[in-house]
């Protein structure tokens, strides 16, 4: 059987990222640091992973007058997530952005690796509408 520490490590090879310079569990969080979206949040919970990243707004802020154009983005169909888009979680300041990943995501490592490459994008554009 498959883990999701070696779903996770197989796909970072598959990004071109060496796994052996991070330390994870298949229980914990996992924080991947990226220099044009900040940091990504792997979460895997009971069966389910779920993929976050940050916004820097809040509904506080009316979504730096953007959330209409959020809405729209944030409701486009999104591969491998379960609810087929991405969800808006708000906290003590700012967003999550992201949610459950499918299933197959967990097992399968090219489509872990497409799932946080294509969130990566995603993460990017939904960042530049709200700045």
């Amino acid at each position: 059987m498959t883990t999701l520490l070696d779903t996770l490590n197989s796909a970072l090879k598959e990004l071109g990222c060496d796994p052996s310079r991070f330390q994870f569990d298949t229980h914990s969080s996992v924080v991947m640091g990226f220099a044009d979206v900040g940091e990504l949040l792997l979460d895997p919970v009971g069966d389910m992973v779920y993929l976050w990243g940050r916004l820097d707004t809040s509904p506080s802020e009316r979504f730096s007058n953007r959330a209409d154009e959020l809405l729209t983005a944030l409701s486009a169909p999104t591969a491998h997530f379960a609810n087929g888009c991405l969800a808006l979680r708000q906290l003590e300041q700012g967003c999550l952005v992201g949610g459950a990943l499918q299933p197959e995501c967990r097992v399968e490592s090219s489509l872990m690796a497409a799932a946080i490459e294509g969130f990566h994008a995603r993460v990017l554009e939904l960042q530049a509408l709200v700045r």
